[in-house]
């Protein structure tokens, strides 16, 4: 079966939106675990070098995770990004097809030069 553009278009968008939630829900507990590594780092990092309790060996744990963290915390970071980019996108779409996208554009007004001799006369940017 075949669908229109408009449907297939909210389609994907859907199928991005749960994405884009998910990603963010992991992105949110990767940050907490990895303020909860750092917490773990001073807290063995107090037992091992000022209670000299446990070996300052230990310390090289919550550092490993720290890493292993961010790393994995920056792909996600990444997927999150390229689904809200793949939203943005599948949300123009939709507005060119439903005739709405008049008026979303850039007006370029970053070039304009109001210093030039010309600007106002070739009104280039409207």
């Amino acid at each position: 079966m075949l669908l229109s553009p408009l449907e297939e278009y909210k389609a994907r968008l859907a199928a991005r939106t749960v994405a884009h939630a998910r990603w963010l829900g992991l992105d949110e507990r990767l940050s907490y675990s990895r303020l909860a590594v750092v917490a773990t780092f001073v807290v063995v990092g107090w037992l091992a070098l000022w209670m000299r309790v446990i070996s300052p060996g230990w310390i090289g744990l919550p550092v490993v995770a720290f890493i292993a963290l961010a790393v994995w915390h920056d792909r996600v970071i990444r997927a999150r990004d390229a689904t809200a980019r793949a939203m943005a996108f599948y949300e123009r779409g939709i507005a060119r097809i439903e005739d709405r996208w008049a008026g979303g554009g850039d007006p370029g007004l970053r070039f304009r030069d109001e210093e030039h001799l010309y600007a106002q006369d070739l009104d280039l940017f409207g």
